[in-house]
């Protein structure tokens, strides 16, 4: 079991957290109420909202000069490729 593997309690080999007599013992879960089997901590709650962290700006540039590098690279990659079937030429047909 992870939840008694991580708080160090001794035999978490011997059964799932499905079957976590621990976690059954804790208080119900503060989100969404869940008692007995489906029970959880906070941490792993269903219902928990999920938080967003604001990128900073430098984060964000760097983003973008690699979204720039690799669109680059993937362009002169298949340029050749894209000709040669827009091309109007019956002669550089591939099918």
């Amino acid at each position: 079991c992870g939840y008694c593997r991580s708080v160090g309690y001794l035999g978490w080999q011997t059964h799932t957290r499905q079957r976590c007599q621990q976690l059954r013992r804790l208080a119900a879960c503060k989100i969404c109420g869940a008692t007995g089997a489906m029970n959880h901590t906070e941490t792993y709650c269903p219902e928990k909202p999920p938080v967003y962290l604001p990128h900073s700006s430098r984060f964000l540039r760097s983003l973008e000069n690699r979204r720039s590098a690799r669109d680059y690279q993937f362009f002169t990659k298949y340029a050749s490729l894209i000709e040669a079937i827009y091309s109007t030429s019956n002669d550089n047909l591939l099918f």
